[in-house]
This record gives C-alpha cells, structure tokens and sequence, in this order.
C-alpha cells in the first residue's frame, strides 16, 4: 500500500521539473482497503502514474481496475501460467484490456515460462511482459552510467 510519507516524498518532487512522469507500483489491495486506495491514489500529482501490480482476471481485478485507472496492470503469474489452453482465461484478459483501453491503461504479463505463453499472450494483445523466458534475474548495473 502507498503510505502517506510516500505521497508526501511524491508531492515534494513533484515540484520539479520532470521530463517523465514518476511511475509509482503498488500491490492490488484488499477489497477492504480499497477505499483507502483510491483515496491516495486521488491525491497523487498530475506527474504521478500508477502501475498495479498482482492482479487477478476475477471480477475483484476489473473493479479495481475500474476505480483506480492505473496506467500498468501487472498481472499475477498464476492468470498467466497455461493460458495458451485455457480459452475463459483468455476471455478475461481480452475483458481487462479493453477495460484498460478505456482510459489509455495498459497490460503487462508476468510469469511468462514458455514460448506458448509468450505466443498467447501476444495474440491476445499484451505488450508487455516479464518472466524467466524474457530473461534471468541479473546482478544490479551501475544505473549512474546507464541514466540520461
């Protein structure tokens, strides 16, 4: 959950002048604090996006999706592991795309595994995505050098 010293550290940045928008990620909260949610994410800067990550395809996912209106949804890995086989499964990411492409948000995979996911994942239009067949977790690099 976004505390509010983060909003503050936020806001205090957000006076700056930025050439990109800041990307804030926050797990998908309980439906119980979904309110508290959406009261942060409310105050956030006009520089301040929101990516959502561990979402699920169930109803809970595309209401909260629907309320917060992230920039990213990240979903969980289980929504992607065998999804080439499961045709309800991809009715529910083609759902949450579009209820994402109803105010410029977009979707990313996570857990892709194998080439078939990959191969699903992109049919169904998914941009993004993250997993071991993309790539290995690696050691840090020096981002000094890598920044511009």
């Amino acid at each position: 959950m976004i505390t509010h010293y983060v909003v503050r550290m936020i806001s205090l940045a957000g006076g700056q002048q930025l050439d990109r928008p800041v990307v804030v990620e926050m797990s998908a909260p309980p439906v119980d604090e979904t309110s508290k949610a959406l009261s942060v994410v409310s105050s956030l800067p006009a520089n301040v996006v929101l990516a959502l990550d561990h979402v699920g395809l169930d109803e809970g996912g595309l209401s909260l999706v629907s309320l917060l209106r992230p920039a990213l949804v990240k979903l969980r890995p289980d929504t992607v592991r065998g999804i080439s086989a499961d045709l309800c499964r991809q009715a529910q990411v083609k759902s949450m795309i579009a209820a994402l492409g109803e105010f410029g948000g977009q979707l990313q995979a996570v857990g892709i595994e194998t080439s078939e996911e990959l191969n699903s994942m992109r049919e169904l239009g998914v941009h993004f995505g993250q997993g071991f067949l993309l790539g290995r977790p690696q050691e840090f690099i020096d981002a000094s050098t890598e920044v511009r």
